[in-house]
C-alpha cells in the first residue's frame, strides 16, 4: 500500500499531507515568533470553526492538542468556485 505524502509549507503553519489527511503544526523554524503564534491562533479558529455553523467551510478537524499546537483534518480538494463560497461563507 502506498500512501501519497506531500509537504506544505504556508506563513504560519506547515501541513503534511498523507493520504486524506492533513496535519497542520505552527511553523517552528525559518519564521518569526509573531509568525509562530499566528499558526497557533489559525489552529485553535480552524479547529472552532469544523463545528457549529463553520463545519461546511473548512475541513473538519478530526483530532487536535489544545492550544494550537497540533491539527489533524481530513483533507478535500478544493476548486477556485469552492474557494469563493468559503469566503462569502465565513462572511455571513
Amino acid at each position: 500500500m502506498v500512501l501519497d505524502f506531500k509537504i506544505k509549507h504556508g506563513s504560519t503553519r506547515t501541513t503534511f499531507l498523507i493520504g486524506r489527511y492533513a496535519i497542520k503544526i505552527p511553523m517552528l523554524f525559518g519564521g518569526e515568533f509573531r509568525l509562530f503564534l499566528l499558526g497557533l491562533l489559525h489552529n485553535i479558529e480552524e479547529q472552532w470553526r469544523s463545528y457549529g455553523s463553520f463545519k461546511n467551510a473548512v475541513n473538519p478537524c478530526i483530532f487536535h492538542i489544545p492550544g494550537g499546537w497540533f491539527n489533524i483534518n481530513k483533507s478535500r480538494t478544493i476548486n477556485r468556485n469552492s474557494m469563493v463560497v468559503i469566503r462569502l461563507s465565513l462572511l455571513l
